[in-house]
């Protein structure tokens, strides 16, 4: 992979997939076998994928990210930043939104292979905490 193929791909995955919704690409972007390591723990496989993006979606629906710095460290590994903007209308965790501006940055990687994303590392439990803390729910427990 090199630089354009890496913005590219990132650029793919969040316009099309997490704020587009197409959740018909993941098996173009994600490999069978991705992992997302979140705050919450893992995240396994497309299925799981789509259910932790259905989870977001109902809570902060129109949610969108904008990404930048996005680098290649070497022919597998993504750095990136996110930016996060929302409002929190919907339901998570037992707790209803009242419509809490979400406005936050967090540093994102990945691990590709033959151009599809096969584990992510994103919303660390500092980044969580801080979105949690905006929208008036305390800081998940890592299962």
């Amino acid at each position: 992979m090199d630089q354009a193929q890496a913005q590219t791909l990132i650029a793919r995955v969040f316009g099309e997939v997490i704020d587009g919704g197409d959740y018909s690409r993941i098996g173009e972007l994600f490999d069978p076998d991705f992992v997302d390591h979140g705050p919450m723990g893992d995240t396994h496989g497309h299925d799981g994928f789509t259910g932790m993006l259905d989870a977001f979606r109902i809570a902060m629906p129109g949610y969108r990210h904008e990404t930048s710095d996005i680098n290649l460290l070497d022919d597998s590994t993504l750095v990136w930043q996110v930016h996060l903007t929302a409002a929190f209308t919907g339901e998570m965790m037992g707790a209803s939104g009242d419509g809490q501006p979400i406005d936050l940055w967090v540093a994102n990687a990945a691990r590709v292979r033959d151009g599809r994303i096969v584990e992510h590392w994103g919303l660390g439990p500092e980044g969580a905490a801080r979105m949690m803390g905006q929208m008036g729910i305390g800081q998940p427990v890592a299962g």
